[in-house]
């Protein structure tokens, strides 16, 4: 129990030493939690189309309207959080994959005097 009790006095101790890296990383955990409980958090179908409400101004049944086709824009923000996960996550996946490629032929082939080599070379 006294590990958990350290653990935690360590997380909120980071947090007032570096405050916006503790928003950054609060904004980080909202976005993840917004596009895994989406079907949860948007109150209407995002991509349902209703005529009789095109071009509603914020209200509240709308909090920030209504677009040309009738579709509610904050289920859609909230759905779109997801595909921003999905494409930020898949280019972070691709680089990682064509760093650690080029890492390893350079590290493999390579010496300090190839070109590729040089910024990186331990001497």
């Amino acid at each position: 129990m006294s590990s958990r009790t350290g653990s935690v006095g360590r997380i909120f101790r980071v947090m007032r030493g570096k405050p916006l890296g503790a928003l950054g990383g609060l904004l980080i955990i909202a976005l993840v939690a917004t596009a895994l409980l989406a079907p949860v958090l948007a109150p209407y179908d995002p991509i349902k189309i209703k005529s009789s409400d095109r071009l509603q101004a914020p209200s509240l049944n709308h909090p920030l309207g209504t677009d040309d086709f009738g579709r509610d824009i904050l289920s859609r923000v909230i759905y779109g959080a997801r595909i921003s996960m999905l494409l930020g996550l898949g280019a972070v996946a691709i680089s990682t994959l064509l760093a650690a490629i080029i890492g390893i032929l350079s590290g493999y082939y390579g010496d300090a005097s190839t070109p590729s080599c040089n910024g990186a070379s331990i001497r």
